[in-house]
């Protein structure tokens, strides 16, 4: 996440939200006849012809963002299996606590009726900002996770201490088409790189477009200015230390994952390619690569074992055409677990990094619904196995087989919308050291973010 919201202090904790947000009570008030008497079970209705379709309890939400989800047609037959996988990721668009469906009998086939209940359209909260490289840092923060009635997430806000920042933030899932998508950043940060020693001011704009290719498939388009400044001679590519950084990037990806949440099943391969400098300008010139590829395989429920790996290659010289702060550091919550990220990165670090991750996921707690004061969240928790492997490199000579590490461990998750995850990892390294690990996101996500 372009913010880094590492931790959420509970939104709970907003009890005064008063009048933005509807109380648990009158949104139960509002469900109490859902279903209604006499209705049917939605697999009860399969090969049904759909008679018509009414949505409930979008107070604010426009019905197109529910019915854009959904396969299916009013006057055809209803595929009840279709129809549920389209609730689930309808409950995952980010704006309703829960999601509920059933039908209604009539002469000529089945009423179909779905019931969703809304969270909050705007929130404030205080943020504790946690990264093993920056410590801690403390802030507030906005977000309205359904602007204007369409799914859309605009939100900003700050951080004082280990890191210092200031964002903003507002991306639109779905504008036209096949899921065409704008994102839109702007960040300014500043931190203390304990890698190179210097103290680092980023400015970064970075607009970004996405779109689905068939079901399945994934393109993005994005560019990027980014300024960074350095308070020590030597740490830039440009003798003023100031650093100006134009990109370029483009990706392709495929996805059968079976939720965008919680995948227990499925694929993900992801390929993206990036011009830094070179005739985009500025003071840099590389290219680089990514190859994500994961595997979510049911094993026995509520079992998920989840494999993936990470290839990033970049081209140039460190220090020459690629800023040094630019390398992969290796170690901490989101790359090799087990070891002190700051210890292992002065040692472990290199223009490019190959990561492998296996881990054994068990649902503790199913995401559902929880009624906390004013708000409705859905909420889940899970556990995990993992072990995980890695190295840098930046010559050919440093591929000798004595730079890779691994380490292994149990975790626990918290399972929130908007971070995903709130991981609480116990991992621990080859020369038998224990780490703990606290971060926000899910592994294989996190591990691909620069500041990680």
């Amino acid at each position: 996440m372009s913010l880094a919201y590492r931790l959420f202090i509970l939104v709970l904790l907003l009890s005064s939200a008063g009048p933005l947000a509807v109380s648990a009570a009158e949104e139960a008030d509002s469900l109490q006849a859902f279903p209604p008497q006499g209705a049917l079970p939605i697999p009860e209705c399969n090969g049904r012809i759909i008679t018509g379709l009414t949505v409930q309890g979008n107070k604010h939400t426009r019905e197109s963002i529910v019915t854009r989800e959904l396969h299916i047609e009013v006057g055809q037959p209803l595929d009840a299996t279709r129809f549920m996988k389209d609730l689930g990721r309808l409950q995952e668009i980010g704006v309703f606590s829960s999601v509920g469906a059933a039908a209604l009998e009539e002469p000529e086939g089945v009423m179909l009726l779905i019931q969703v209940r809304e969270i909050p359209r705007y929130i404030g909260f205080p943020v504790v900002n946690y990264s093993e490289q920056d410590g801690w840092s403390f802030g507030a923060a906005f977000a309205s996770t359904n602007f204007l009635g369409r799914a859309m997430t605009l939100g900003g806000g700050f951080s004082v201490g280990g890191l210092n920042s200031f964002a903003l933030s507002l991306n639109d899932p779905w504008i036209a088409g096949n899921h065409i998508s704008l994102s839109l950043v702007a960040q300014h940060l500043q931190r203390d790189d304990p890698f190179n020693e210097f103290r680092e001011t980023d400015t970064e704009f970075a607009p970004s477009m996405g779109t689905y290719i068939g079901s399945r498939g994934r393109g993005s388009l994005s560019v990027s200015y980014l300024r960074v400044k350095s308070d020590v001679d030597g740490k830039t590519l440009s003798p003023d230390n100031v650093d100006v950084l134009p990109s370029i990037a483009g990706g392709i990806a495929y996805d059968s994952r079976d939720s965008q949440w919680i995948p227990h099943q499925g694929w993900f391969l992801e390929t993206d390619l990036k011009q830094t400098g070179g005739f985009m300008g500025g003071d840099a010139d590389y290219g680089t690569v990514d190859f994500d590829l994961r595997r979510y395989q049911p094993v026995r429920a509520p079992l998920t074992l989840v494999m993936g790996g990470l290839l990033s290659l970049q081209s140039g010289t460190v220090d020459v055409s690629v800023p040094e702060y630019m390398q992969y550091y290796m170690g901490g919550a989101n790359s090799i677990r087990g070891y002190d990220a700051i210890e292992l990165g002065h040692q472990l670090f290199g223009k490019n990094q190959a990561i492998l991750t296996v881990e054994l996921h068990q649902i503790l707690l199913p995401i559902r619904e929880v009624e906390i004061i004013k708000w409705a969240i859905p909420m889940g928790l899970e556990t995990s196995l993992f072990a995980d492997w890695g190295t840098a490199w930046s010559t050919e000579d440093e591929l000798d087989g004595q730079r890779d590490r691994a380490g292994a461990g149990v975790g626990i998750g918290w399972l929130l919308p908007g971070v995903q995850v709130l991981r609480a990892d116990f991992a621990w390294g080859e020369s038998g050291s224990f780490e703990f690990h606290f971060a926000a996101g899910f592994k294989l996500d996190a591990q691909r973010a620069r500041f990680r």
